[in-house]
């Protein structure tokens, strides 16, 4: 029997299939919070196109439209409001870095020589940014860029996660593991699943005139409903319990754990609850209600409606208590009667859309318009023309979809699940893309070349990390310590070193931060990384 090694690996299709399987068993190996995330894709698509293997060149472009498209939705409803003074520290702590950043790279690649190509790539690298490294490839057909990202990159990556271990010992962060408190209130965002669990009351522990607020403020959970019989509502915040009650809790599984002990026991209750309480997500689109906590609206004893959960920029927060801030663009999960949760609906903005439901007409509008947009030039004295591209086109509308959540007949409303679904699959499709270009031009490039790339990777990479470092000791060492290296992680959209941040603390309150200044960084360097290009010729 004959195989044809040859054509297989001349497959495109065996190619991609193979740099999912073998990028994505990669990226799940994970040690004390050590992950290498997307890297895992890169590395197996490089290995795969130094050894022949293609990808679909039309794939890779196609793909990250899709990322870019989903990023803009998300981000466009907060797109101003990270304008705040609330965040004004973030930003300023933002911005150092992101100088820093630019002028070490920009002096690093002059002194070694480099053409913009590889300048940019390197560029895009440090900041962990497919999105601008995209936009620059398709408005420069700078194709090399591709080559030195996939060297930056994944040394800033792993670097990076060793100089957050690092500084977790040297200021001791794991023994306060909390956002600095000048910055905002800590939420809490536990790392374990989210539950709801029916509890027979039974113990006088929870039946000594503790009221339903209290109760849900000692135990970190939210009672959305309360058995009474075969009656089912929504408790108020003065109702207090007897025993012989069944209340429905969600929250994380340790809280709802921890209410069992102490009142009661798990039961299956004998009226369906599920009839006669209803759960939607909801969209909060009004800015008469961005920056009000909970307890301004006080939705228990307003609407007779309970909020369980909130989803913001791709983390739950479950069980939320009454002084946590609601934001545009935010997913609350709301528990009530259908004509409450009208009621709430109104206020907040609009009912999101299912898990499943995806507009594809409003996509494939939005992609058309966009690519439209990014063909227009713009003469900028002194540094020549510049476009959008079509990867910034596509961002502008979708941003503008986001914001305004309907452009005519183009919606733009994704669920939370959806638009985590895009942007896995469109940033995937992506980094397989260049990484196997890059693979390829393995065997066309010099070893000294090679070499010279690498070396000017790593410098630039550690002179980036020192001023991180440095950032931290301008404001105000150890106290400012853990919020620093949260916005770095944002600034240089690194989820894999947050996670070790995360991992190591025990805390997921980091993402909070990190939440804050990502969908601004992503945006912005785009345009960025297009200027540079130009000034470094």
């Amino acid at each position: 029997m004959i195989i044809p090694i040859k054509d297989i690996l001349a497959n495109p299709f065996f190619g991609m299939f193979l740099a999912i399987a073998v990028g994505y068993g990669i990226s799940r190996i994970s040690v004390r919070g050590f992950s290498p995330g997307t890297l895992g894709v890169l590395a197996a698509a490089v290995f795969l196109g130094a050894v022949g293997c293609q990808v679909p060149a039309v794939l890779k472009t196609f793909g990250f439209l899709i990322f870019i498209y989903a990023v803009g939705i998300q981000s466009g409803p907060k797109i101003f409001s990270i304008f705040k003074p609330k965040n004004y520290q973030y930003i300023a702590v933002a911005v150092v870095i992101f100088l820093f950043a630019t002028l070490f790279a920009f002096i690093g690649a002059k002194i070694f020589g480099f053409t913009p190509d590889y300048f940019v790539g390197i560029y895009c690298g440090l900041f962990g940014n497919a999105s601008a490294l995209g936009n620059i490839i398709s408005v420069f057909n700078a194709d090399q860029a591709g080559f030195t990202f996939s060297f930056a990159y994944p040394l800033t990556l792993i670097l990076s996660q060793i100089f957050i271990l690092l500084l977790i010992k040297r200021y001791k962060i794991h023994k306060k593991p909390q956002i600095d408190g000048d910055f905002r209130n800590p939420v809490t965002i536990k790392n374990e699943k989210i539950m709801e669990e029916s509890i027979l009351v039974s113990r006088d522990k929870v039946t000594n005139g503790i009221t339903i607020a209290e109760l849900e403020d000692n135990y970190g959970v939210v009672i959305t409903e309360i058995i009474k019989g075969k009656e089912v509502s929504i408790p108020a915040n003065e109702t207090t319990l007897v025993k012989g009650d069944i209340i429905v809790t969600q929250g994380y599984e340790s809280d709802v754990k921890k209410l069992e002990e102490d009142a009661g026991e798990d039961v299956i209750p004998l009226v369906d609850h599920h009839k006669a309480i209803s759960v939607r997500t909801i969209l909060v689109t009004n800015r008469k209600v961005d920056g009000k906590t909970i307890g301004d609206i006080m939705p228990r004893r307003n609407y007779r409606c309970v909020i369980t959960r909130i989803w913001r920029s791709g983390i739950f927060i479950a069980a939320p208590e009454s002084w946590v801030e609601l934001e545009i663009g935010d997913s609350v999960v709301a528990a009530g009667k259908e004509e409450d949760l009208e009621k709430l609906t109104e206020l907040l903005g609009k009912r999101d859309r299912k898990v499943g439901e995806i507009d594809f007409m409003a996509l494939g509008l939005a992609m058309s318009v966009g690519i439209f947009l990014g063909s227009i030039s713009i003469n900028i004295p002194y540094i020549g023309a510049i476009k959008l591209g079509i990867v910034g086109g596509v961002l502008v509308v979708s941003l503008l979809m986001g914001y305004s959540r309907r452009l005519g007949i183009i919606s733009g409303q994704l669920s939370p699940h959806a638009r985590s679904v895009l942007r896995e699959l469109g940033m995937t499709m992506f980094i397989m893309g260049i990484g196997a270009e890059s693979g390829a031009m393995f065997a066309h490039v010099e070893y000294s070349k090679i070499f010279t790339v690498l070396a000017a990777s790593l410098a630039i990479a550690l002179l980036f990390l020192l001023s991180v470092y440095a950032t931290i000791l301008v404001f105000k060492r150890r106290s400012k310590a853990a919020t620093v290296l949260s916005i770095f992680c944002g600034v240089s959209t690194n989820t894999p070193a947050l996670g070790v941040l995360v991992a190591e603390t025990g805390n997921e309150e980091f993402m909070i931060p990190y939440a804050s200044v990502y969908p601004i960084s992503q945006i912005l360097l785009i345009v960025i990384a297009q200027i540079m290009y130009l000034i470094y010729h």
